[in-house]
């Protein structure tokens, strides 16, 4: 990393980050190369790991780490890492940049936790929504599917009945039901994964580490649909086998 010694009148220095080295020296070692800012020369003496520097959402782009001793600027960002509380030391930061120089103002103080919040603001409350709107719609389909069910039920209680007068079990009852409700979600589960992906193509602009294509996360929805479907077809299935023949 960049060292106390590299000041003014030293050899210039740089470092980098893994998405800059990988642009410019795929699949080789930059440490030593050089690279030009105006007409000075920088060699590159490490690499770092990428930060996502404006938002999560945005992929990290190639980035340069300089000495402020060997190329000033007129304003800084210092980023101090303490075990106490962050904002009592704000003080002590005042007094500590007087004594510098009392002509040097101090602006934009900010815990980490704070720029994190902010920056994680308008995706969270998105997130919120969707998953409200999504608890919703889930909550539907269970009282569609219990009420299709239901309607079902109805319509075979006769057939139930004829069926476990001639020795039908229970069980087999049961198995009939459930398995009518099964194929009709997987037959969904099956037809679905074409509509989630274009949805899921906007969800992965707004969320960050999620893609269009994320199967866990499509295994996950289809186990959730499968299990709401079964659950919400139980219950129509159990008044099934307490038909009295």
């Amino acid at each position: 990393f960049i060292e106390p010694t590299d000041r003014e009148n030293v050899e210039p220095v740089v470092v980098i980050n893994r998405a800059l080295a990988s642009q410019y020296w795929p699949g080789e070692d930059p440490i030593g190369r050089r690279i030009v800012a105006g007409d000075t020369p920088i060699t590159i003496v490490g690499i770092v790991a990428d930060v996502h520097h404006r938002s999560l959402q945005e992929a990290p782009r190639g980035q340069a780490y300089l000495s402020y001793e060997q190329f000033g600027a007129r304003g800084m960002t210092v980023v101090l890492k303490s075990a106490a509380n962050p904002t009592a030391l704000v003080p002590v930061l005042r007094a500590a940049l007087a004594a510098l120089d009392p002509n040097l103002p101090l602006s934009q103080i900010a815990t980490m936790d704070t720029l994190m919040a902010e920056s994680l603001a308008l995706p969270r409350m998105i997130t919120v929504l969707m998953g409200a709107f999504a608890a919703a719609s889930l909550l539907l389909a269970a009282i569609g599917i219990y009420g299709l069910m239901t309607y079902t039920v109805a319509l075979r209680t006769q057939e139930f009945g004829v069926r476990m007068a001639l020795g039908a079990a229970s069980r087999d009852v049961l198995r009939l039901v459930l398995g009518q409700a099964a194929r009709l979600a997987v037959a969904r589960i099956v037809v679905a994964p074409a509509a989630s992906y274009g949805a899921a193509r906007l969800i992965a602009t707004l969320l960050f580490g999620v893609t269009a294509s994320d199967v866990p996360t499509f295994a996950a929805t289809a186990a959730l649909l499968a299990s709401i479907a079964l659950l919400a077809s139980y219950i129509p299935a159990r008044r099934a086998i307490r038909v009295d023949p």
